[in-house]
């Protein structure tokens, strides 16, 4: 799927999501993202990217380790209420359902981006290889 990525950050929420400057902040201050349980901030690297690449994934348990063909792993925690489903969304653009069935538990979410380093170029910013991957499976204690 493709979704929209302005002023260098998106959120993965679940709920409404009426202030990401808290958990902005956080994610300023420890790239690349931040949680609070409902929500997620993720700062890009782009400044914007109106065709940002993302797969999303549901897994069962524990996903393979690949951390090595990714330029950034992140970890969090989303607590995913089936209405109204988990959300894309960035700063000045609307949010997009995740075309995905989820259960109603609390999810590991783990954040993968590619060319997402620190030594990105301005040049290359709406390059449509830069992507994203999301991969969501069932808390549990330990994992």
């Amino acid at each position: 799927m493709t979704q929209a990525i302005d002023y260098g950050q998106f959120y993965i929420c679940c709920a409404p999501f009426l202030d990401p400057m808290p958990l902005l902040e956080a994610a300023l201050s420890q790239p690349p993202c931040a949680g609070d349980g409902n929500a997620i901030v993720v700062v890009s690297p782009q400044q914007w990217n109106f065709q940002a690449k993302f797969r999303v994934e549901i897994w069962s348990g524990v996903p393979p380790q690949d951390s090595r063909d990714w330029d950034q792993v992140s970890l969090e925690a989303l607590n995913v209420r089936t209405e109204p489903g988990v959300w894309l969304e960035s700063a000045t653009v609307d949010a997009t359902p995740l075309p995905l069935a989820f259960e109603e538990v609390g999810y590991n979410v783990e954040v993968c981006g590619r060319e997402s380093n620190a030594d990105w170029d301005v040049e290359s910013a709406s390059e449509p290889n830069f992507e994203w991957r999301l991969r969501f499976w069932p808390h549990v204690e330990g994992h």
